[in-house]
């Protein structure tokens, strides 16, 4: 059974699962009525005139589709009281509760102790306690402060405190929902992924073992990506220190990561170890090419990539079918208005929900880098059409619900000059031409299409003019919530993002001008680099990355810039020999 064979089997049965288990799980909200059991501070004066329940009986939560709850309260405990709540039964699937605290003075204080769902027998649908009260809340408290484990009422005439607890979220659904995914790969994989560990290790390829996991743990959470990268660290250094040459090939390029390291040193303003989280990324790379003794085989490792991500695109696809025509309904959301307005931005986590790290726009350029590596593999025939035409099909539904804008846009601009123009050249002073125009009209026009980049920019440039010296690594995060930057613009409410989404800008901040300009100098070297030296595929995700940083800041957070850090001195292990003027 080939690969492709197996994704398209692991999807059928996948859904096929998973239907089956959002069918029963919906019936067990449904098929008799339940009890909300809530302990609560016995400080508070509480009981039905100030606490009260509604449920949510139709398909959305409005005044017309709930019901009020009938409850009783009771007391073993000096230190709390319990009230329960009886939710009747008509045969619709609960979706949604909602508590509200209504006769609640301003600023008194609410705490919950624990919440929970029960069965006549008692069994439990969900139990929150301690942090998961408050974490689970879905959205924004209404006219409520959470801090401390506590809900302070706002006091305010517009707003009736109330908070909203969505039943899917609560449960272990998610958590039961994933264990069915592995299964089902475990099923049609798992023997393929033993045989591969096997294979490596008895050929004594730890070097290319290691490599290749870095690209699959971009999805974990970031400990594993940092464990990986320093595990391949040491292994690089042990290698070399056990080698009998001891030869480090040291070439012009090699040292642009260090110079700017060196850079984030100068200019950052760095006052303690913790600011160089980011920039040590740089150093730690270097560590790893500069000390290889052991041989990465690139042409298995594109192919190995391209597998582990087609696998991964497949599960998105799965999740999104189920979450447009199943589960998405706990949400008000269908296949209808998942793309619509901000829906996708509110709910495309409840897609990936199983991938720990949850930002749309790099996960789906992983996914496109993967894509370049396809296209490279397909040419040189290392892999079939099937599974090319499939890579490209799962990338641009997962772009799609995934829900980045940016991501599509660069998937169709690319795509359409692959189409068009054929030479490597051509392409590439297409691509470059049409980045500096995407940047100029965004710079000019991003307030007509997107309003919260219109105010994090905003906010930089007036924090530029105030200091163009910079204020040192990570300072984008504090400079951001100061009010006075709010000055000359149209708004008034500071933004809830910690960055000003705009690699460049972010760079002029933290670095100043000066240093801003020397790593953008050394940016460009390194690409320059590339263009000239590397296979044309790195080139064209370095083309790719300049536009990410129009409207992202790759390297503030750790996942990115492990990634595209990496991936540009992988690119240039295998270098293009130049003979008679002409690149081989």
């Amino acid at each position: 059974m080939n690969f492709c064979t197996k994704i398209y089997l692991n999807i059928l049965l996948s859904l096929f699962l998973g239907i089956l288990f959002c069918t029963v799980f919906k019936y067990s909200l449904a098929k008799e009525s339940k009890v909300l059991k809530i302990e609560i501070d016995s400080d508070v004066l509480v009981g039905n005139n100030f606490v009260k329940v509604y449920y949510d009986k139709g398909n959305s939560f409005n005044e017309e589709d709930i019901a009020l709850a009938s409850s009783r309260t009771f007391s073993n405990d000096k230190n709390k009281q319990v009230l329960l709540f009886k939710l009747g039964s008509d045969k619709k699937i609960l979706k949604k509760l909602r508590l509200d605290f209504e006769n609640f003075n301003e600023k008194e204080e609410i705490k919950i102790l624990s919440l929970s769902l029960l069965n006549n027998d008692n069994s439990e649908v969900f139990l929150l306690s301690n942090d998961d009260v408050y974490r689970k809340i879905s959205g924004i408290p209404n006219g409520l402060s959470i801090s401390k484990n506590k809900l302070t009422v706002l006091g305010s005439d517009n707003l009736d405190p109330f908070i909203v607890y969505n039943i899917l979220d609560c449960t272990n659904f998610y958590f039961y929902l994933t264990l069915i995914l592995v299964f089902s790969i475990n099923v049609f994989f798992f023997r393929s992924i033993l045989n591969w560990f096997k294979l490596n290790l008895k050929d004594g390829y730890y070097g290319q073992l290691i490599v290749t996991l870095f690209f699959g743990v971009l999805f974990l959470k970031i400990a594993w990506v940092t464990f990986i990268l320093l595990i391949l660290t040491l292994y690089s250094v042990i290698s070399f220190l056990l080698d009998k040459q001891k030869r480090i090939i040291l070439k012009l390029w090699y040292l642009i990561y260090i110079l700017i390291f060196i850079i984030y040193l100068f200019f950052g303003k760095v006052s303690k170890f913790e600011d160089l989280s980011i920039p040590i990324i740089f150093v730690l790379v270097s560590i790893v090419f500069l000390f290889r003794t052991f041989h990465i085989d690139i042409d298995k490792l594109q192919k190995d990539v391209v597998v582990i991500y087609t696998v991964l695109m497949s599960v998105i696809i799965i999740t999104g079918i189920l979450f447009l025509l199943n589960y998405g309904e706990f949400y008000d959301i269908d296949y209808l208005n998942y793309f619509v307005d901000d829906n996708i931005k509110l709910f495309n986590q409840k897609v990936f929900f199983w991938i720990k790290y949850s930002h749309s726009l790099f996960i789906s350029s992983f996914f496109f880098c993967g894509f370049f590596f396809c296209v490279k593999q397909y040419q040189n025939k290392q892999i079939g059409k099937s599974l090319y035409l499939s890579y490209f099909i799962f990338t641009l539904i997962s772009i799609l619900l995934l829900g980045s804008r940016m991501m599509f846009f660069i998937f169709v601009l690319f795509c359409f000059v692959f189409f068009v123009v054929k030479s490597f050249k051509i392409r590439s002073f297409s691509l470059v031409v049409l980045w500096m125009i995407t940047l100029s009209f965004l710079f000019f026009n991003i307030c007509k299409i997107d309003q919260n980049r219109c105010r994090l920019w905003k906010m930089s440039y007036n924090a530029i003019e105030e200091n163009t010296s910079g204020f040192g690594i990570n300072s984008n995060v504090n400079v951001l919530k100061e009010r006075k930057h709010l000055l000359g613009s149209m708004f008034t409410e500071l933004p809830k993002e910690n960055h000003s989404h705009n690699q460049f800008l972010t760079d002029i901040i933290e670095l100043g001008i000066i240093g801003f300009i020397l790593k953008f100098l050394l940016w460009t070297v390194l690409g320059y680099y590339l263009f000239r030296f590397s296979e044309e595929t790195y080139f064209y995700i370095y083309i790719m990355f300049l536009y990410i940083m129009i409207i992202e800041s790759p390297f503030q957070t750790a996942t990115p810039s492990n990634f595209y850090v990496f991936i540009f001195y992988l690119s240039l292990i295998r270098e293009k020999k130049v003979i008679n003027n002409q690149l081989i």
